[in-house]
């Protein structure tokens, strides 16, 4: 399957992702098991940055920019194994 206005390298890999990876049957479960890594990393560093920002170790704030980037990339994974199936 070919995708229309995508550059040679995106359609490769568009090709070798439909082909090889999409199709194995425990591609869903190997997701799952990314978000819940996703996850509990999440929560390892925010307890760290916490600590440190205690500690005047790095700014307070960073730990508010960590989350949201988190709490982006967690979206979008979630939607796309949800879209999956």
């Amino acid at each position: 399957m070919v995708v229309k206005g995508l550059p040679a390298p995106l359609q490769k890999l568009w090709v070798f992702v439909t082909t090889y990876i999409l199709t194995l049957k425990r591609f869903d479960l190997f997701l799952q098991g990314a978000l819940l890594i996703l996850v509990l990393l999440d929560t390892n560093v925010t307890l760290l940055l916490k600590r440190d920002a205690s500690k005047g170790h790095v700014p307070g704030n960073i730990h508010d920019w960590v989350q949201v980037g988190a709490s982006v990339v967690e979206f979008t994974f979630g939607a796309l194994i949800a879209w999956w199936g």
